[in-house]
């Protein structure tokens, strides 16, 4: 289950860098960081969504 966890969050991080990297707007990069945090912050709430 934490290599489950963790292997998830190695995939969103990699999602949320190549968004980060082609997205030119410095508003949206905010949002988008934001949203990444949030993400990592709720651990629990994202498996839930998986499982």
């Amino acid at each position: 289950m934490i290599k489950g966890i963790n292997a998830t969050e190695i995939l969103i991080h990699e999602e949320i860098y190549v968004l980060l990297k082609f997205t030119f707007n410095q508003e949206v990069n905010k949002k988008l960081k934001n949203i990444f945090y949030i993400i990592i912050k709720n651990k629990s709430n994202l498996v839930k969504l998986i499982l």
